[in-house]
């Protein structure tokens, strides 16, 4: 039997779904952490929104002091790298739940080698690669999925969230997912959207569907024209 990592130790490892070579910012991972439920406060003082976010605030900068994260050369605290070497340690023990897959290199594959470890995390890209979105591993369990710079391939029939049913966290960043967006508000549980740099064009009218939804990200999405 294994202990559930403390709040501070699964932000931590959570980073290990960044690609390799990529910004980690504040403003993108601590809404990611509070979508999870990682951020926990008790404070009282003001707003449970305006709480949870200077927390996770907090545990941003926790990370950066214990030298976890460091701060890119020339930006502020806000966006940050992670070591290889502390890397290899955070995938290491997200192994059992995570598959991280870039290029031809799988970074974590623990997670849905059996049906005692379902992928409950998945990130994809930067890829020179076309996957297949109908390959996409669509499980219950899955709760977070992350597209990076990674352009996806799909077929005439299969733009459905459908089998993503559970997703908490959805963030892709670059490359096509406008057909996306009819089946979007059958994500009845997410919590987290980032849609920056697509094609996206609108939301979904039904978006008020989405009961649990409290973050968006719409950054650099040119092709946007309106909101529901």
């Amino acid at each position: 039997m294994t202990c559930a990592p403390s709040s501070s130790s699964a932000s931590y490892i959570y980073c290990s779904l960044f690609p390799k070579g990529t910004t980690i910012k504040q403003g993108y991972i601590a809404p990611m952490w509070i979508s999870k439920g990682f951020v926990q406060t008790l404070d009282a003082s003001s707003s449970q929104d305006d709480r949870l976010e200077e927390e996770a605030i907090k545990y941003y900068q926790e990370l950066i002091n214990r030298n976890l994260i460091e701060p890119t050369e020339g930006a502020v605290v806000y966006q940050c790298t992670m070591h290889d070497m502390v890397r290899t340690f955070a995938e290491f023990m997200a192994r059992e739940d995570s598959l991280v897959v870039r290029d031809r290199e799988v970074a974590a594959t623990g997670g849905g080698s059996s049906n005692d470890n379902p992928v409950r995390r998945m990130s994809v890209g930067p890829s020179t690669l076309v996957p297949e979105w109908a390959v996409l591993p669509k499980q219950d369990s899955l709760r977070t999925l992350i597209i990076t710079n990674c352009k996806i391939n799909f077929e005439p029939n299969d733009s459905s969230l459908t089998g993503f049913s559970r997703l908490r966290v959805l963030s892709i960043q670059g490359g096509d997912c406008d057909r996306l967006v009819g089946s979007l508000s059958q994500l009845r549980h997410l919590r987290y959207l980032c849609l920056d740099q697509t094609n996206i064009s609108s939301l979904p009218d039904d978006i008020e569907k989405m009961k649990f939804l409290r973050h968006i990200l719409l950054r650099w999405s040119r092709n946007l024209r309106s909101l529901p």
